[in-house]
């Protein structure tokens, strides 16, 4: 293991940030929590709060987007440990309306049907991005049903899959794990929000992330930052709404989360120590955890130096291009957020921002962060 330095690492991230503040990748602040073997290395706020300046705040709410995807597999994951879920079984097993699925394309928008489809989506490919479920147009997610999880659900069911289950990957903005989150439901008895508050956020002493935040935690939110005819500004998200037009309601088990980088810390220190969180809670059994750092996607559907896992993309070669030792796992969201968990450096780095600006692909500001990271460690 090598030891990161501190003092490196404050320095090279206050330099990579002034950079992408400059090129618009980070349109104002950012926040950044990394820590070595459970104790905070590096944790700071950076830049500005929105057009109106001010410095830039620790503990603020941000928009996680995708980053709520391992802690929806985190819950699934708990049903397991319980014995209510297999994730071997087909989903049908908990949710009935799943039993006959088809097969269609894209045809204006629109999923047409070809075919029956040959196998059965098995709960591990609804983790792993092999379901077929929700890669194309439903990701149009302002038609969908949101008045509730069980409602976009069950309309999910009714259209047909992108491919036959485990015979490609392509990734599910929402939709497969928004199945997870509701299998969650019915095999709990209990409301997706609520599972995930009692089993997940009160045992790790989490109170800043959820579905829906009470007034004074939306006066919290960081602006959405975009661009408007080349001039930085904040983006009118919607109201009653943390992801897109999702409404708090619907529990978004791909991308509906809200956090601060603190809170979202404490949950990867849970993911990194094998399912136990700094206060020496269990959430997760060891074996579990272990499958959800696992890659489930085979070399010929996947050809790269990182693969899924459960809810995770997970590094699988020894030559990664940002030097993330082998086993490193973690993902992002569509706002700009990011963590990681390194098992070989026992590191967890979380990087929050709120932009919907694109990053230039090679040299994004994620990318950016974890080889600043790597290049503060020493021997």
């Amino acid at each position: 293991m090598k030891t990161l330095n501190a003092e490196k690492l404050a320095q090279k991230v206050r330099k990579f940030t002034d950079t992408m503040v400059n090129e618009n990748r980070i349109m104002f602040g950012a926040e950044y929590l990394v820590r070595q073997e459970g104790k905070i290395v590096y944790h700071d706020a950076l830049g500005v709060l929105d057009e109106n300046g001010g410095t830039m705040p620790k503990n603020h709410m941000f928009r996680i987007a995708s980053m709520t995807k391992p802690v929806t597999s985190a819950a699934l994951l708990i049903m397991v440990d319980e014995g209510k879920v297999d994730l071997m079984a087909p989903i049908s097993d908990y949710i009935p309306g799943y039993t006959n699925m088809t097969v269609g394309h894209d045809e204006g928008g629109k999923m047409m049907v070809d075919r029956a489809a040959t196998g059965v989506i098995r709960v591990f490919n609804l983790l792993s991005h092999t379901s077929g479920i929700g890669t194309a147009p439903l990701c149009a997610i302002q038609k969908l049903p949101w008045e509730s999880l069980k409602a976009t659900v069950d309309y999910y069911a009714t259209q047909p899959l992108a491919f036959d289950p485990y015979t490609a990957t392509s990734y599910s903005p929402t939709a497969a794990f928004d199945v997870a989150a509701r299998i969650v439901e019915v095999t709990s008895g209990m409301d997706y929000e609520q599972f995930l508050k009692e089993r997940i956020f009160e045992p790790l002493g989490i109170t800043d992330m959820g579905f829906t935040p009470d007034e004074n935690r939306q006066r919290l939110f960081v602006p959405v930052h975009s661009t408007v005819d080349g001039k930085v500004t904040a983006r009118k998200m919607t109201d009653g709404c943390v992801f897109e037009q999702i409404p708090y309601a619907a529990y978004c088990g791909g991308g509906g989360l809200f956090a601060t980088a603190q809170a979202y810390s404490e949950f990867a220190e849970m993911l990194l120590c094998d399912g136990i969180g700094r206060n020496g809670q269990r959430v997760l059994s060891e074996k579990t955890m272990r499958r959800m750092r696992t890659p489930h996607v085979p070399e010929s559907m996947q050809l790269l130096d990182e693969r899924w896992g459960l809810g995770v993309r997970v590094i699988t070669s020894e030559h990664h291009h940002n030097n993330l030792p082998l086993g490193t796992f973690g993902w992002s969201g569509a706002y700009g957020t990011h963590f990681w968990c390194d098992p070989v450096n026992q590191i967890t780095a979380v990087f929050m921002k709120n932009t919907c600006t694109p990053d230039k692909p090679g040299v994004s500001s994620v990318e950016q962060f974890e080889r600043t990271v790597y290049e503060s460690l020493e021997d």
